[in-house]
């Protein structure tokens, strides 16, 4: 990238494959560390840096086995929703699931 920016380079990175991801340019596969390094100019850490951020607000996740790719949107979801996925998938009965979206709201 050209020149230094006072908002940081890992965050222009962010923004322009969140952006991709929202236009569904990425829909999938995000680009690996090595290409994005090349395509900005830029350092490994600098690129995880940006990758961090993506994931940290559900943009991206990592997959076993296929390294960071683009979410569904389902990462995006309130808390409460994610959370009442979770515990529905670890088992417990609608009971306690309904109990607890009662007691978050």
């Amino acid at each position: 990238m050209p020149g230094a920016s006072p908002r940081g380079t890992y965050l222009l990175i962010a923004d322009a494959l969140r952006k991709e991801i929202r236009a569904g340019r990425i829909v999938r596969e995000l680009p690996s560390e090595s290409r994005l390094m090349r395509e900005h100019g830029v350092a490994r850490t600098t690129v995880r840096r940006a990758l961090d951020v993506l994931q940290k607000e559900g943009f991206i996740y990592s997959e076993p086995g296929a390294g960071r790719v683009a979410g569904d949107g389902a990462e995006r979801r309130s808390l409460v929703e994610r959370l009442t996925d979770l515990i529905t998938r670890r088992g417990l009965a609608g009971r306690e699931c309904h109990a607890l979206r009662s007691e978050t709201l």
